[in-house]
C-alpha cells in the first residue's frame, strides 16, 4: 500500500492544496496500488475552520476551493488552474483521512 501526507496547512493556499492534490492523484495512477491520501496537522488549523471549511478539502469538492483559487490568481494562469481542477473533478479518486 502508498500513503500521501499532505500537510493541513495547505488548505489555507487554494492553489497548493489543488497542486497536492495532483500529485497524490498522479501518485495513484502510476503506482497502481492501494493508496491511502492523509492530511496531517490537522489539530494545527483554527478551531473555525476545521468546523466550517475542513470537509469539502477532504472530500475534494473543489467548487469554492477553485472559485477562491481562480480568483485571486493572474489573469494568465487562470485558464491553466481551471483545466487542473476540471482533471481532478474527472477523475473523482481523491479523498484524505484527517490525522
Amino acid at each position: 500500500a502508498a500513503v500521501h501526507l499532505l500537510d493541513a496547512t495547505a488548505c489555507h493556499d487554494a492553489a497548493r492544496y489543488v497542486s497536492c492534490t495532483l500529485v497524490a492523484l498522479t501518485a495513484m495512477l502510476h503506482f497502481e496500488l492501494p493508496h491511502v491520501n492523509v492530511m496531517t496537522k490537522c489539530d494545527r488549523l483554527p478551531a473555525r475552520f476545521r468546523r466550517q471549511r475542513l470537509d469539502p478539502f477532504l472530500e475534494c469538492e473543489f467548487g469554492d476551493v477553485a472559485d477562491e483559487s481562480v480568483a485571486r490568481m493572474p489573469p494568465r494562469l487562470r485558464a491553466l488552474t481551471a483545466q487542473v481542477v476540471e482533471v481532478l473533478q474527472s477523475f473523482d479518486m481523491v479523498r484524505y483521512v484527517p490525522l
